[in-house]
Parts: structure tokens; C-alpha cells; sequence
């Protein structure tokens, strides 16, 4: 695919290294890092095609961050810049959580290290408050409802969705059908440094299938993985999740690198590389073929346009 704007595949894998390495707080504060980047500072694309690529990724199975970001560097330097961000964004968090996992065994033995959790996990709950905020603003200005409206919209989502996050990709749909409609009037601890190929290929294929039907943002693939890690194969316990999941939210990148430390929990070295590696593929294929496909067949009429502006 022809990049936009003419960008090299090394250009994008270094900005979306430091994205992935200084990007704290969660999925919305991942895109209001995006957002600042690349459209107010570099000018890669503009805020509704960013906004658009937000909708669209939303309908696909993944992390709407990495998917997103795939979906950029395939815009600015063509298949292998889809492949370098993807890879920018997850190589800082990957390499992170390997040092974590190791380093938070020693630190089990010392109680007086327990608040450090809450405390850091306070601080990126603030910081993605702080830019749901900012990535909001720019709806009221182009959005087509008036800004009673929008509010209400955006209030009945935050309700819908906190209550039946699985269904939060219906909501979406709901939304868009919604403004088409007035366009037109109308996702058992066992840590071994060596493991089997078969063991190690169905760590694969558990991240692979929670990945592959998880829509939404990171955090929705977490009740998937629990179920699968925790209840259904008992490889890890519910602690030591907790723990995966927190330093997944205090570690900059996508949050569904908590696979990473669930891996290693498991299998080590071996099991985070393959567990990594199934959680996001069906991303980088998403990303690098299937969205551009849709949006290039689908998003050429005024209606559909209408339709994911909402």
C-alpha cells in the first residue's frame, strides 16, 4: 500500500519505539500520546483520519493501540512500516516486563514493597483519565450532534460499556448506526526455563484465540486470559494475575504485554516469547492486510463515512 505521506520504515520504528517506551497509562492514554505525536507535531495524518482508524480498529479483534499503530506506519512507509510499528510499540514493554517478572520474585520476600503497587497503579489510572479528557475534546467540534447530545451519547456509552464490556463492540456499531441515521434524517504458576513444544505451542494458541475474538481496547482480552490462565488450565494463580496485570498497567505500551509475564510465569524466557507472539498476531494481520482492505471497499461512501464519524 502507498504510504500517504513518504516516510522510511526506520523514521517509524524509532517513533513508535519511543512511544512504546515512554508511553504510560493504558490504551487512551497510548492514543493521546499518538494523537500529540503525530498529528500536532508531525503532521503524519489528520485527526479525523486518526479518529477513523479509532473506529475502525475498534470493530477488529486486538489491542486498538497496537492495531492502530499498525495501521499508521502502514500509511507512512507501507507494509514494512506497519510491521516496524508494531514491533516499536511492543519491544520496550516486552523487554520490561521480562526484568519485572524476574526482579518481583526477589522482592516477594520484603512486605514493604506491597503499597509500591498502588501507588503506581493510582498514578496511570490519573494519567489515562487525563487523556480520555484530551482525546475526547476534539468530538465536539466535529462531531454531527449537538454537544447535549453528544454527552448524553458518550455518558450511556460509559454506563453500557462498564456494565457489559463484551458487548462494547455492539455499542460501537450502535453509535455509528446512530449517526448514519442522523446524516441521513435518520479480551497453575509453574515457571519452567524449558518446556515441550506441545506446551509451549498451546500457550500460543491460548493467547492466539483470546486475541483473535477480543474486541476493544487491551484491558478487554484480561476476563479472557484470566479464564483461560486461571479457571480453565490452572497455570497460574489468581495473586500472581493481579500482579501481571499491574505491572502490564505501570509499564509504558499495550497492556496485553500482561501475556509476556503470564508466559514466563509459566514457561520463562520461552513461554513470554511465544505467548507475546500469539497475543499479537492476529493484530499485525489485522493491521497490515485486513483493515486497510475494509476501509479502502467499504469507507468510500458518504453514508459509511457518516457512519464511523459516529
Amino acid at each position: 500500500m502507498t504510504p500517504t505521506r513518504p516516510g522510511n520504515v526506520k523514521e517509524v520504528f524509532l517513533s513508535f519505539l519511543r512511544i512504546g517506551a515512554l508511553g504510560f497509562g493504558g490504551p487512551i492514554a497510548m492514543l493521546g500520546y499518538m494523537e500529540t505525536h503525530f498529528i500536532q507535531r508531525s503532521n503524519w495524518i489528520s485527526l479525523p483520519q486518526f479518529q477513523r482508524m479509532i473506529a475502525v480498529a475498534k470493530l477488529f479483534p486486538g489491542p486498538i493501540t497496537t492495531l492502530v499503530s499498525i495501521r499508521m506506519g502502514l500509511e507512512r512507509a507501507g507494509i514494512l512500516g506497519g510491521m516496524a510499528a508494531g514491533a516499536g510499540l511492543i519491544l520496550p514493554a516486552f523487554f520490561m516486563i521480562l526484568i519485572l517478572a524476574k526482579t518481583v520474585t526477589t522482592l516477594d520476600a520484603y512486605p514493604v514493597f506491597s503499597p509500591l503497587w498502588v501507588g503506581l497503579s493510582l498514578a496511570a489510572i490519573a494519567i489515562s483519565l487525563q487523556a480520555t479528557v484530551k482525546l475526547t475534546k476534539p468530538l465536539f467540534s466535529t462531531s454531527p450532534f449537538k454537544k447535549s447530545t453528544l454527552i448524553l451519547i458518550i455518558a450511556l456509552n460509559l454506563i453500557l460499556t462498564f456494565y457489559f464490556a463484551k458487548y462494547e463492540a455492539l455499542f460501537i456499531l450502535s453509535c455509528g448506526a446512530l449517526a448514519l441515521l442522523h446524516h441521513q434524517k435518520f479480551r497453575a504458576n509453574r515457571t519452567r526455563e524449558v518446556a515441550s513444544l506441545a506446551f509451549l505451542f498451546l500457550l500460543f494458541w491460548t493467547c492466539f484465540r483470546a486475541s483473535l475474538f477480543t474486541f476493544g481496547s487491551g484491558i478487554a482480552i484480561v476476563p479472557v486470559l484470566r479464564t483461560f490462565f486461571i479457571d480453565e488450565h490452572h497455570w497460574v494463580t489468581a495473586p500472581e494475575f493481579l500482579r501481571g496485570l499491574t505491572l502490564g498497567q505501570i509499564t509504558p505500551g499495550p497492556l496485553v504485554i500482561v501475556s509476556t509475564y503470564l508466559g514466563f510465569t509459566t514457561a520463562g524466557v520461552c513461554g513470554a516469547i511465544v505467548t507475546t507472539i500469539g497475543t499479537f498476531l492476529p493484530t499485525f494481520i489485522f493491521g497490515l492486510w485486513v483493515m486497510p482492505k475494509f476501509e479502502s471497499t467499504l469507507l468510500q461512501s458518504p453514508q459509511l463515512k457518516s457512519f464511523f464519524d459516529g
